[in-house]
């Protein structure tokens, strides 16, 4: 007897077959398969391919999947021959004769007492008939071809699958399974197996056994050495050879080439070819060596002497002012006249002639700020007159416009140090040592260039305008075992004002340092800023001078 699934699945089969004998539709055209990317596609160009497999509940389409439901239990449940189960052969024989492909004509049918009495053009046509039942023989209306099911003395309400597209697609993806297997007797296998493996693959080697095998290897390709016949150095050992002839003959007999097989690795780079590349040849491979040995290729001769003189100091001592703000006055007993007012005090020399400051500063800590060196106040309120050389300090933890780490500041701690001259000038109008430097640009507003100080006698120095101009002074490393020689300069020969207005030099501290006129360097452009500060460490000084530093 079949059971339920066995009449669906040869129902199935048999509609397959139905469909592919009477009409042209390929069903794996509309098998669904997984391409080489791992993507769904319905061409199948291929039969290695895989096919999608769906669950069942999943892949179905629902009016197909409940029109075959219901025929099946159609035959499971009609009396047939007197069975409430359908035998399995009884329904074969019913497929092979009971399953009609029909590809067009729209008509109904009226059956009685299991007789076709007539066929009709309408539902209503074949009831006025007194037919007992009318059935709907063939849907053409869309053009879609439909399998109809004559069943006999059979009654069932449905008796047609109509082949649409949602249909083809079902049927190509249903895929067969073996669900038998054969089953091994264990005991007959051994006797005939041979179930004894053995470890293919080799144990790893250690690395000391990777070391000498390279080793190993590299004497045995390396070749002779050649035979040299001159000692080009005069050390005592040969290192050329005196015929060129030799050098060539050994070369092609020394290096592997196409007519060369047994030859050993190319000596010289010029001789390398694409087989054999620079870094495959013995010179490229010591190149490569001497990366690994620059310590010892660049190591000092301990015996090696310092053969300069020690710098010996003039002066016996100095006077220490341990706080800023702290001063010495020094007055002219003898006149008003210190050297830089001459003799008129409302037209002082020092706005024309301009002056230079130079002192030895030893800075006893990082934090301290203050006036160096100062004649009169330029900044103050009240009558503001003269001017003045001072060091500040900025913190990391401060505001800037910019970052200035990205520039190489605080990289030793968390301040660093500055100093800048500022001069009241014959017009009343600010001048200050600030150059432009080059960074900042990125950040918009140019803080690298140099500012105007002299618009009129209400501007401030650029510090004063914004503290990001700090880092535009004068920078002093803070070291405090070092001393430092400090020269500021008020030069009145230099044209300010027309250095200001070259837009493509705003940033360039040579530029405002008298080094470069814009096109060219030089010792004295006559451009830049009237004030500038320069300095240098003892240790260099000392260094530049030809002395060796006392460590002590």
């Amino acid at each position: 007897m079949a059971t339920k699934q066995q009449v669906k699945e040869q129902f199935i089969q048999a509609l397959i077959d139905t469909i592919v004998k009477n009409s042209s539709v390929n069903l794996t055209e509309y098998r669904r398969n997984i391409d080489e990317s791992g993507q769904f596609t319905t061409s199948a160009v291929d039969d290695n391919q895989q096919v999608v497999v769906y669950n069942e509940t999943y892949q179905s389409y629902h009016t197909f999947n409940d029109t075959v439901d219901d025929l099946v239990e159609c035959f499971e449940t009609d009396a047939i021959e007197g069975n409430a189960d359908y035998p399995v052969g009884g329904y074969e024989n019913f497929i092979s004769d009971g399953l009609t492909y029909q590809a067009d004509n729209i008509y109904y049918s009226c059956w009685d007492t299991g007789e076709e009495v007539g066929n009709y053009t309408t539902n209503d046509e074949c009831i006025d008939t007194g037919c007992i039942l009318c059935n709907f023989q063939s849907y053409g209306e869309q053009g879609n071809p439909v399998v109809l099911f004559n069943f006999e003395t059979v009654t069932c309400g449905i008796n047609y699958i109509t082949i649409t597209d949602e249909v083809l697609p079902i049927l190509s993806q249903l895929v067969g399974f073996n669900t038998s297997y054969d089953e091994i007797d264990p005991i007959k296998a051994q006797e005939v197996l041979d179930t004894e493996i053995f470890e293919l693959i080799p144990k790893s080697k250690t690395k000391q056994k990777e070391i000498d095998d390279f080793f190993a290897a590299y004497h045995r390709l390396k070749g002779d050495l050649p035979n040299w016949d001159s000692d080009y150095n005069d050390d005592g050992v040969n290192d050329h050879f005196t015929d060129s002839e030799e050098e060539i003959e050994y070369d092609d007999n020394h290096n592997i080439s196409s007519t060369n097989l047994d030859g050993s690795i190319v000596r010289l780079k010029n001789q390398s070819n694409s087989d054999n590349p620079p870094e495959k040849t013995l010179e490229g491979l010591r190149e490569n060596i001497d990366t690994f040995l620059r310590d010892i290729d660049s190591e000092l001769d301990p015996s090696e002497e310092d053969e300069r003189p020690e710098y010996e100091h003039k002066s016996p001592g100095h006077i220490k002012i341990r706080h800023l703000n702290q001063a010495i006055i020094v007055r002219n007993k003898e006149g008003d006249d210190i050297g830089i007012i001459g003799d008129n005090k409302e037209n002082p020399d020092w706005w024309h002639d301009g002056f230079t400051i130079t002192m030895w500063v030893k800075f006893m800590d990082k934090v301290s700020s203050g006036t160096l060196f100062n004649f009169g106040n330029p900044l103050r309120t009240d009558t503001p007159y003269g001017f003045m050389l001072e060091t500040f300090v900025v913190d990391q933890d401060e505001s800037f416009d910019f970052q200035p780490t990205e520039y190489g500041f605080f990289e030793k701690g968390e301040q660093e140090r500055f100093v800048r001259l500022v001069v009241r000038d014959e017009n009343d109008l600010i001048r200050d040592s600030h150059m432009g430097m080059n960074f900042g640009q990125e950040y918009g507003d140019s803080y690298g260039d140099r500012l105007d100080t002299a618009i009129d006698n209400t501007t401030l120095p650029a510090l004063e305008q914004n503290l990001s101009y700090a880092f535009n002074y004068t920078h002093i490393p803070i070291d405090l075992n070092e001393w430092y020689f400090i020269v500021a300069n008020f030069n009145t020969g230099v044209d300010e004002q027309t250095s200001i207005n070259n837009t493509a030099s705003l940033n360039n501290p040579d530029y405002w340092r008298w080094n470069w006129d814009g096109s060219a360097y030089t010792h004295y452009s006559g451009l830049g800023a009237k004030c500038k500060v320069e300095i240098i460490s003892k240790s260099d000084l000392i260094r530049a001078r030809g002395f060796k530093l006392d460590k002590s």
